[in-house]
């Protein structure tokens, strides 16, 4: 529903555009919070033993470190300083990214450092 509101937005920050990508990444952090805890909440609520944890769904006080000692969530947030400073609309991308490289975050991170030369 904001899709078509995008191009007003640029014009709108033309010169700026870093400063919006922050501004959005900020307000999305803010609702992933809010529904990271009302998650909790739900999951308090419901006890141990509820349907989300029964079906296998990972909360994120049980996310665990791979290999590298790094957790999908420290992944999407290298990720993301990633693209800020060299591909800011990539950044709607990183959950898929994430998801096609599950189990391979680190190559995914080490291509993508390599194709911006960030090492």
């Amino acid at each position: 529903r904001k899709i078509p509101k995008v191009d007003a937005l640029l014009d709108r920050y033309k010169g700026n555009e870093e400063r919006f990508v922050l501004r959005t990444q900020q307000q999305y952090e803010t609702l992933r919070e809010h529904a990271d805890q009302r998650l909790r909440n739900r999951q308090n609520h419901f006890g141990p033993n509820n349907v989300l944890s029964q079906q296998g769904h990972v909360t994120p006080t049980q996310a665990q470190a791979d290999q590298y000692g790094m957790t999908v969530d420290e992944y999407r947030e290298r990720l993301k300083s990633l693209f800020i400073k060299y591909d800011p609309g990539s950044i709607v991308s990183i959950d898929e990214m994430l998801s096609r490289f599950k189990g391979r975050e680190m190559e995914l991170l080490h291509t993508l450092m390599n194709k911006y030369n960030a090492n």
